[in-house]
């Protein structure tokens, strides 16, 4: 079965080794430059699975984990 993993990390080349990775892997992989984009894509769609940088600029990662499961207890979309 193909995933949808929603991978947060600012670092660019953190950023493509694990794109290029996963989708070989498991599937779709789907970017977030830092935790408030992290919760927005939260927001709209569903994934199988979050990687999330701790120390991330705008919200950090460990925030934006809180935020998400806060929104997945309030009928939030993601499945994590």
């Amino acid at each position: 079965a193909r995933l949808s993993i929603l991978v947060a990390e600012d670092n660019e080349i953190n950023q493509m080794l694990m794109t290029e990775n996963l989708q070989t892997l498991v599937g779709r992989v789907v970017i977030a430059e830092n935790g408030a984009q992290a919760i927005e894509k939260f927001s709209h769609e569903n994934f199988d699975l979050i990687f999330m940088d701790i120390q991330m600029p705008e919200v950090d990662g460990l925030e934006a984990a809180r935020e998400s499961r806060k929104r997945e207890a309030e009928g939030g979309k993601a499945r994590t």
